[in-house]
């Protein structure tokens, strides 16, 4: 097909379709306030599920999504209503505020509602559950707690011979155990294994449940420890990259296995961003490499949630045209950089450019708390010395 076509109508609709989920949560608010007063309240949802072919859980929940909006988050609704945000994203900030007072809520509102139609779920997600830190560690963590105790194991059966289990259980070690089936399952597809690397991973799982040994596999995770929660200055979260926000305590204990290296972050105050990784022990390549996987944790294409230490590093500008350096190179995943080299995309510094000419700016991962503004007033400068620098 030779032409190409614009997708602006495309996003006219997808944005009028978000503003009639608006407008439907708008009614609901109003259908259970008036069923409230009439002594009705439990039973709307019973009617609107029979009306609308959705079941009664769904329908329950949606009308309390609606109130919560209405009441507690007013400009959340806003942004659906103007088609910024979809639904889900709405559902997310009712969810991850429903531990906070009002007035808590309405503070991490106001600061994350500015940007949230430039961050993909997960990003949200992550500074969602820091905005709730920041507001009210005590409920943050007492949920943790609630979150930790409902760890289980479930089992279902599938059609056609298939079953589906899964784990629930703490963050940090259903991640680690990700990452040793993964690691494991890419050495035995390098051998030459012809299954696929997710037949090949979902087979060693069940292997190492049933008792088989495999090699012990390195694994290699990145995990952002703030210096005051090392120091026990504080109990500042950590990031753990791939998953996000991760307790105090639990990463500690992480942090402190006898085969962790230690590197230097630093960070840029204000935004809690990655700007530099210490060098020190590192030959360049190295270095360069740590240096991008800290700075862009995720591939840098929009809605990528591929950790930067599973992508390749690819030149925005090829080789040799252009440099091997922090300007050029970026992480791709594989399937992102199959599109670039394709042409069905470009990459500029860290803006994702379709073959239509859309960009998508990357969003880089706040990986530690930004520095609290200070209250006073800047000092006088000071007059110079002769040497004409500031005493």
């Amino acid at each position: 097909m030779d032409e190409i076509l614009d997708l602006d109508d495309y996003l006219a609709s997808v944005r009028s379709c978000r503003a009639q989920e608006a407008k439907q949560l708008r009614f609901l608010d109003k259908l259970a306030a008036a069923d409230e007063a009439d002594g009705d309240g439990e039973f709307t949802h019973l009617e609107v599920a029979a009306l609308s072919g959705v079941s009664e859980r769904f329908a329950r929940n949606r009308i309390e999504l609606a109130r919560t909006l209405v009441a507690r988050l007013p400009r959340t609704l806003e942004a659906l209503e103007e088609g910024r945000i979809d639904e889900y994203r709405a559902r997310r900030m009712a969810q991850g505020t429903d531990v906070l007072s009002d007035e808590n809520a309405g503070q991490v509102e106001e600061t994350l509602i500015p940007q949230i139609d430039q961050w993909n779920p997960r990003q949200l997600n992550d500074r969602l559950r820091r905005a709730v830190h920041r507001a009210d560690p005590a409920a943050a963590a007492a949920r943790a707690e609630v979150q930790r105790a409902a760890r289980h194991v479930r089992h279902d059966a599938l059609d056609d011979g298939a079953g589906l289990l899964q784990i629930q259980g703490d963050g940090e070690r259903t991640h680690l155990a990700y990452q040793r089936l993964q690691t494991i399952a890419r050495d035995i597809k390098t051998a030459g294994d012809d299954r696929t690397l997710d037949q090949i991973t979902a087979d060693v799982a069940l292997d190492c449940l049933a008792g088989k040994e495999f090699e012990q596999a390195k694994v290699q995770v990145w995990l952002t420890l703030p210096a005051t929660t090392a120091l026990g200055v504080d109990e500042a979260p950590a990031h753990l990259a791939g998953y996000g926000l991760l307790p105090a305590q639990r990463a500690l204990t992480l942090a402190a296995q006898q085969d962790a290296t230690w590197h230097r972050v630093l960070t840029d105050p204000t935004t809690g961003q990655a700007v530099d990784v210490g060098r020190r022990t590192y030959r360049p390549p190295a270095a360069l490499r740590d240096h991008l996987r800290v700075r862009f944790p995720t591939c840098i294409a929009p809605g990528c949630r591929r950790p930067a230490y599973r992508c390749d590093l690819d030149h925005g500008v090829p080789f040799p045209a252009g440099a091997t350096d922090q300007d050029n190179v970026r992480p791709l995943c594989r399937r992102h950089h199959r599109t670039k080299t394709l042409g069905a995309a470009r990459i500029e510094g860290a803006t994702w450019i379709t073959k239509r000419g859309y960009r998508f700016p990357y969003q880089p991962e706040q990986i530690a708390e930004p520095v609290k503004a200070r209250s006073c007033e800047p000092a006088t400068p000071r007059p110079a010395t002769r040497t004409g620098r500031s005493a």
